[in-house]
């Protein structure tokens, strides 16, 4: 599946995270994040997946069905 920019700056806004943050997580540096979000960014399916990994850890669901691309967080569970 391929995750759209929108999708990464939408994931990111529902942990309330910062650019800076995510990079930190996922072990890159600020800019890359920055040029992942960047609608015709371009990195390396290595890091893009690094960043998918990282949200996806922290309940982050990435949806695409009927030409539609959404995000969704998981609830924690208790």
């Amino acid at each position: 599946m391929e995750v759209t920019p929108c999708q990464l700056r939408a994931a990111r806004a529902l942990l309330g995270w910062s650019q800076r943050e995510l990079a930190e997580r996922a072990v890159m540096a600020r800019a890359t994040v920055a040029e992942a979000e960047r609608d015709g960014g371009r990195i390396s399916r290595m890091m893009l997946q690094a960043l998918v990994d990282t949200l996806q850890k922290e309940g982050i669901t990435f949806v695409s069905a009927s030409g539609a691309a959404c995000v969704c967080l998981r609830a924690p569970t208790t």
